[in-house]
């Protein structure tokens, strides 16, 4: 157990916060805008919505394979270059989208490029914030996590203004432009561990070696790939990412042309989204604060059920008032339970090889994330309905309630 925080002075940690909250902002709202072109695209390209989801869902599958590179990337070469080249990946990804002519082009564009771009992400942000904090850990990831939702907020109704006065390819270029602005240089403040700065999670100073003693970079305590994937807590938390990946971007993709077939325009459909956003923001904040008084597990199950009752609202939601309700609701599932999974890896198997064990983890928030919206455009295209997926995703997040509560810290603490 790291020792206490020292009472004066500013944590470095908390800039590594705000940066991974920016990042996540771009990185992670840029992935999130797909559903605005949704329509756009498959009108230009003449595409079904399946086969317009497959665009989105290949770029999933590819970014599981992206989130394990991206955890032994920030092991090895450090938070510095590895976000900076995201970054780079990712707006030359954007600026290549635009300039498309024919549908297969976007599968190398976009699901390919942006893959790289954004794939590791989440893990990697979630990786780097839980080396910084222990005692702090859930709130700092509360802050850091709400990129995801500030990009919701901030970029859908940004893609929306844009796509309205000009087209989704100027809509994509711009929104490169101003990726670049902020994650390229920002990623140069990044450091990967407290100790470059003398430092142990919280702030507490390293204390000094004595006289004579082998003078060896200090061990963190946790344990390694393979000791994690021997524990049950792995693939729990690997089966709760999985069902929570396929709801949430079956709802990514698939919400915007929901809510323009009941009657809603396009600007109140994005208005949808940011809602969604911005509750994902506040849960966020609220489980990292109080699951680090009261318990992960308790905050994650709760998220869970609310998951359930939103979409259970969603398989009636031709009044407009009930998607409302629905976007507040899925939105505090969101946050929270994705705050807590990614809290929880870090009690549970500790920071020694955190970004390998966040890297394949996230290969089940992939695989849920590419399954999910290609099963829900092929189920609309047979019925003209996104009932049956409604329900589909509902059950998911119910199993992810019963999987949470079967999550528990081992009776010893992480190995050194």
């Amino acid at each position: 157990m790291p020792s206490r925080a020292p009472k004066n002075g500013f944590f470095y940690g908390w800039v590594i916060v705000i940066i991974s909250l920016v990042t996540g902002i771009m990185l992670l709202g840029i992935r999130h805008i797909y559903g605005v072109f949704f329509k756009s695209i498959s009108g230009e390209f003449d595409l079904t919505r399946a086969v317009t989801s497959g665009v989105f869902s290949v770029n999933m599958a590819l970014s599981a394979v992206f989130s394990i590179l991206g955890g032994y990337a920030l092991d090895k070469y450090g938070p510095k270059f590895t976000i900076g080249l995201m970054g780079t990946i990712t707006c030359i990804s954007l600026v290549l989208t635009a300039l498309t002519s024919s549908a297969w082009q976007l599968y190398l564009s976009y699901s390919l490029l942006l893959a790289i771009g954004t794939g590791a992400t989440f893990t990697m942000l979630s990786a780097l914030v839980s080396r910084w904090f222990h005692r702090k850990r859930g709130l700092a990831l509360g802050i850091s996590s709400a990129g995801g939702g500030l990009g919701t907020v901030i970029l859908v109704p940004l893609a929306t203004y844009l796509l309205l006065s000009f087209d989704w390819r100027i809509a994509n270029i711009v929104i490169a432009v101003i990726a670049g602005i902020f994650i390229i240089p920002l990623a140069m403040f990044l450091k990967g561990w407290p100790r470059e700065l003398g430092l142990q999670p919280d702030g507490a100073k390293i204390p000094p070696l004595n006289a004579g003693v082998n003078n060896e970079k200090p061990q963190a305590a946790g344990l390694t790939l393979r000791q994690a994937a021997r524990m049950r807590q792995f693939w729990f938390l690997f089966l709760v990412w999985i069902f929570q990946a396929f709801a949430i971007y079956f709802i990514v993709t698939h919400i915007v042309p929901h809510a323009t077939d009941v009657g809603m325009s396009a600007t109140e459909a994005a208005r949808i989204v940011s809602i969604t956003g911005m509750f994902q923001i506040l849960a966020g904040l609220a489980a990292g604060f109080f699951s680090d008084a009261i318990g992960r597990r308790s905050v994650a199950i709760i998220s869970a059920l609310l998951g359930v009752i939103s979409l259970l609202l969603l398989m009636w939601s031709n009044a407009f008032w009930i998607l409302y309700l629905f976007s507040i609701m899925f939105g505090l599932c969101w946050g929270g339970l994705s705050t807590m999974v990614s809290a929880l890896v870090g009690d549970v198997f500790g920071i020694r090889s955190i970004g390998a064990i966040m890297g394949w983890i996230g290969v089940a928030w992939f695989i849920g994330a590419a399954v999910g919206p290609v099963i829900g455009g092929l189920i609309f295209d047979l019925n003209k309905s996104y009932f049956l997926a409604f329900l589909m995703s509902a059950i998911g997040m119910l199993v992810t309630a019963v999987l949470a509560a079967l999550i528990a810290r081992p009776k010893s603490p992480p190995v050194t």
